[in-house]
C-alpha cells in the first residue's frame, strides 16, 4: 500500500465537547507528542518521495499553537506541504487571526481547514468562522469547511451567515463515523 499523506494528532485537548466529536477530545486531556520524536520522524519522510502532504490536528490544534507553528517549519524543511484543522475558538479577534495566520503562512503552511457544523456551532460563533475564512484568505491560505452530516443534520443557518464569505471555501459534508463520543451519541438510524 502507498500512502501520501501523514496526519499527526498534536494532542487530545479541546475547548469544544461536541457529541459527534470521535475523538472524545475535551479541555481535562493532558496528552501531547513529543515534539522531538515527531520532528524525527517527520524529517524521515523526507526519504519517502510519495509522501507530500502533512495533516496536523487534535483534539484543537491551536491549543498546541508555538508546536504547530514550529513542527511546520520542519515539513517546509523538507518540501512537504503542510495543512492544519481547527474548530475556530481562538478566532474571535480579527487582527489575532490575521497575526497568527501570517506566522503560519511564513512557516510554510499550505492550508487551513475548520470543523464546522450544528455540533460546532454550540461552541464555537459563526463570527469565529468568518474572522478564520476572511484572514486565511488575506494571507492566501487555501480554506475549507468539514461539516459532519446526519440524517436530519441543520446546516443551513451557519451557511446562510457565512454567505459571500464561503466563496472559493470548499465545504465539504461528511458522514459521522461512530467512535468516541459520536459511538455513545448518534443512532444507527442516523
Amino acid at each position: 500500500m502507498n500512502y501520501s499523506e501523514i496526519v499527526v494528532t498534536l494532542g487530545n485537548k479541546c475547548t469544544a465537547q461536541c457529541e459527534i466529536c470521535c475523538l472524545d477530545a475535551n479541555m481535562s486531556y493532558n496528552t501531547g507528542i513529543d515534539v522531538t520524536k515527531i520532528k524525527e520522524f517527520l524529517l524521515s519522510a523526507e526519504q519517502v518521495k510519495q509522501i507530500h502532504t502533512i495533516h496536523f490536528s487534535g483534539g484543537e490544534a491551536f491549543l498546541y499553537y508555538d508546536t504547530l507553528v514550529e513542527l511546520v517549519k520542519t515539513c517546509s524543511s523538507i518540501k512537504k506541504k503542510t495543512t492544519v484543522i481547527t474548530n475556530g475558538f481562538w478566532a474571535k479577534n480579527k487582527e489575532m487571526v490575521d497575526e497568527k495566520l501570517r506566522v503560519l503562512k511564513e512557516a510554510g503552511l499550505f492550508a487551513i481547514g475548520t470543523s464546522y457544523d450544528e455540533y460546532h456551532q454550540k461552541y464555537v460563533p459563526v463570527e469565529n468562522i468568518r474572522n478564520l475564512i476572511v484572514g486565511a484568505k488575506k494571507v492566501g491560505l487555501k480554506t475549507s469547511i468539514q461539516a459532519v452530516i446526519v440524517r436530519d443534520s441543520r446546516n443551513g443557518d451557519w451557511i446562510d451567515a457565512l454567505g459571500e464569505d464561503l466563496t472559493d471555501v470548499a465545504v465539504d459534508f461528511i458522514t459521522c463515523d461512530k467512535a468516541g463520543k459520536a459511538k455513545e451519541n448518534i443512532l444507527d438510524s442516523q
